[in-house]
């Protein structure tokens, strides 16, 4: 489905406003077996959806049915932390679902191909997201426990609201295995959505992982 950014692209390219921020994440693992694993992640970030600083967390519980092919199922509450008057400014329940094919075409390569369904609750209107990402990394050991992943992605979204693939994102980063237990994600993102209040978006993550 990412051919699609090249039917997408022009439409997008007419916004000016534009910004940078900064989106720290934790994110913990949980591994049950070798196939099954949960997923809690909790960030923090300006504008992903609205024009003010938005919270998430979640659980989501993840199954591997073979070396190619994967599905998350799981729930996200993402509220505004900043209020305006004496009411919260938003609030969201999202439900989600999403598969994932990996392809291993040599030298160490993957490719990954994810599609997910968004369920969204957004102050009592409802509507959904189809988001078809696309990825490819290689990872590159320094010893049994310690390695470097280098990836790059894009992804297009649908949004029920507006009946169109509004969002393109565009992402480099490097995952840094520090140890078993812990992770460092570090990213540039680009997107470009003019159904948003920041049409135009760059953000650095930070995305620690904790794996048990």
């Amino acid at each position: 489905m990412v051919w699609l950014l090249l039917a997408v692209t022009p439409a997008l390219l007419q916004g000016q406003d534009e910004r940078f921020e900064v989106w720290p994440e934790l994110d913990v693992w949980v591994q049950l077996s070798p196939d099954w694993k949960l997923f809690f992640p909790l960030a923090i970030s300006r504008a992903r959806e609205v024009d003010y600083t938005e919270a998430l967390v979640g659980a989501h519980v993840d199954y591997r049915f073979s070396r190619h092919f994967s599905a998350r199922v799981g729930y996200r509450f993402l509220w505004a932390p900043s209020e305006i008057g004496d009411s919260s400014v938003y609030r969201e329940h999202r439900p989600i679902a999403e598969a994932t094919l990996r392809a291993y075409p040599g030298l160490g390569i993957v490719l990954l191909d994810r599609n997910r369904f968004d369920l969204r609750f957004i102050d009592g209107e409802t509507s959904w997201r189809y988001r078809n990402r696309a990825r490819v990394e290689r990872t590159f050991p320094f010893s049994r426990e310690r390695s470097l992943n280098p990836y790059a992605m894009v992804e297009i979204g649908y949004d029920s609201r507006f009946d169109v693939f509004n969002r393109v994102r565009m992402q480099l980063g490097v995952e840094y295995q520090f140890s078993r237990r812990l992770m460092l994600d570090t990213y540039y993102l680009r997107q470009w959505d003019d159904y948003s209040s920041v049409p135009r978006l760059n953000a650095l993550g930070l995305a620690f992982n904790l794996m048990y």
